[in-house]
């Protein structure tokens, strides 16, 4: 769609927020701009939003911390739902809170994975986000976009716009009834651009500010246990914060690749075609010989992953993480390296 049209589009949902009545409905239309309207007017969709959201209004509490909901977040995770050949070789190093001059030296400059261990231990989202009738309170009403399916490789995987309350409600409280297809995911979502009272809820880690600092995006991974990112690569280096709930991942390096069998045309280069719970050795029988490392990422932690290193991704349980993407940080000298 030309960028004319959704900015007009943006701007008629602008003008259908002003014109509404009652927090809901204006959010409603502000979110629709933000998620699939242009960028001319997104300054003021903003705005109008802060000050929707600035409105004294009655709010009535979904639930309360002692509620099945909160107790919900709280599960052990499941090994259960591990994939095959899992806890093979749990060799990715974790450490205590690094210096930046450590991480720097030993993890980023040599593009070595490694999970760090009490770095978001200060932000209140830990606590919190425990809570789904906070997360109900604070952004139930805002539209956000999920993905319903396994995982986006699918044919039978797609997208919806819904409440996040109806999100929470539909797929994260009731996780344990859902069908295996009917998994939601609020996936790589910008929704603490789109919903500022979160991010004051955590902060950018201070690993990201080394060199140029320079964050693309701030993501949320919101859901149920089973939502699953297949074996893929990114360009940059990328440090996921998980909050709430566990996680299991594994990890090859780039020089592993043609062991994953990538696709070799579409929009999915950076994938694999393998379904890691499933492999068909017939098909891809290099993957036989596919060397991995992983590792439980437990609440509190995060994993710093580098540039075109493969990943799989799985919940083990309810799960919240955060992943600051897209770094782009200067490689300097041992000299120029601040003292911490």
């Amino acid at each position: 769609v030309d960028v004319a049209w959704r900015d007009a589009y943006a701007a008629s949902q602008l003008v259908l927020a002003q014109m509404g009545r009652g927090e809901g409905h204006c959010l409603g239309h502000l979110d629709l701009a933000l998620l699939m309207g242009g960028p001319l007017f997104r300054e003021d969709v903003f705005l109008e939003a802060e000050r929707c959201c600035a409105r004294p209004a009655k709010r009535k509490a979904e639930g309360d911390p002692g509620g099945d909901a909160a107790r919900a977040m709280k599960l052990e995770p499941s090994l259960g739902l591990l994939p095959p050949k899992s806890l093979v070789d749990m060799t990715i190093p974790k450490v205590d809170r690094p210096s930046l001059e450590n991480f720097l030296l030993e993890y980023f400059l040599k593009e070595t994975p490694v999970v760090i261990r009490g770095g978001i231990a200060h932000w209140p989202a830990v606590e919190k986000w425990q809570d789904l009738s906070y997360l109900k309170r604070l952004a139930g009403s805002r539209t956000v976009p999920v993905e319903i399916g396994t995982n986006y490789l699918r044919e039978s995987w797609s997208q919806r716009l819904m409440k996040m309350a109806d999100f929470i409600d539909s797929f994260v409280s009731s996780s344990g009834d859902a069908d295996a297809k009917q998994i939601g995911y609020l996936a790589q979502h910008e929704l603490f651009e789109q919903i500022p009272s979160l991010m004051r809820d955590i902060a950018v880690p201070d690993y990201c500010s080394l060199g140029k600092g320079k964050v693309e995006s701030v993501n949320a991974w919101f859901g149920p246990a089973r939502t699953t990112s297949p074996f893929h690569h990114d360009p940059h280096h990328n440090i996921l914060a998980q909050v709430v709930g566990w996680k299991y991942l594994r990890i090859a390096a780039p020089s592993e690749s043609e062991h994953l069998y990538p696709y070799v045309e579409g929009m999915h280069k950076n994938a694999s075609q393998l379904d890691v719970d499933s492999p068909d050795y017939d098909r891809f029988p290099l993957y036989r010989k596919l060397k991995f490392k992983e590792c439980i990422l437990r609440p509190g932690e995060m994993i710093y992953i580098p540039p075109k290193w493969w990943h799989f991704v799985r919940s083990l349980s309810l799960s919240f993480s955060v992943a600051s993407g897209g770094l782009e940080l200067e490689q300097q000298s041992s000299a120029s390296v601040p003292k911490v």
